[in-house]
């Protein structure tokens, strides 16, 4: 349920919505803190400080559904002369720092963990004869951050199938030309291919 906007407001009026064991304490409801949940929801309660029953007028603990999934076409780009024969497969729109749009997109828009909406502009195989990695690149300013904390997904899915993984270990680097952009080096799983794929981001 959703908590009263106005009026009074209790510490059971609390508990009930956000859980935790008797006896309560107000400060057992810092969002984040293991029972309210850090998310859109609860957009007035404070993570640490000062904190009052007013901050919860109108907090629910449900996690808002948040848009998890794109449209995607696989196209590639072969790095001309390359003697490691690195070549790229599926889709970019990335074009700073020697990077090559290839493949195509709509409906691009995930939200991370807080409800905000980001631009995916890479999800990617980079192929090499010395490795092969899985690419996943979207606006902001993740750095140092793992996919799962940031998006709350540790997966990519293709077409149903998984081609890349590891998004609860593996941390962002950040790149600030074009506006910023920060890129997961995920595991491999499988190569992207096909025209307008639905492309889950998972657990």
């Amino acid at each position: 349920m959703t908590l009263q906007s106005s009026g009074a407001i209790s510490l059971s009026n609390i508990a009930s919505e956000m859980g935790g064991s008797t006896p309560h304490s107000l400060s057992e409801y810092y969002k984040g803190g293991g029972l309210v949940g850090n998310h859109s929801n609860n957009p007035n309660v404070p993570t640490s400080g000062t904190i009052s029953f007013s901050n919860f007028y109108g907090a629910n603990n449900t996690a808002p559904v948040v848009a998890n999934t794109a449209t995607m076409t696989a196209g590639s780009y072969a790095v001309p002369g390359d003697k490691y024969a690195q070549t790229y497969y599926g889709y970019n729109s990335w074009t700073q720092s020697g990077y090559y749009a290839f493949g195509s997109a709509s409906d691009t828009t995930i939200a991370d963990s807080s409800g905000t909406s980001h631009d995916i502009i890479g999800v990617y195989e980079s192929y090499s004869t010395l490795a092969t990695y899985g690419y996943f690149r979207t606006r902001g300013n993740f750095n140092g951050t793992t996919l799962q904390n940031a998006f709350g997904y540790t997966s990519v899915k293709w077409g149903g199938t998984t081609i890349m993984s590891g998004g609860n270990t593996i941390t962002g680097v950040y790149q600030s030309a074009s506006g910023g952009s920060t890129y997961w080096l995920l595991n491999y799983d499988a190569r992207p291919t096909g025209s307008n794929q639905t492309v889950d981001f998972t657990n």
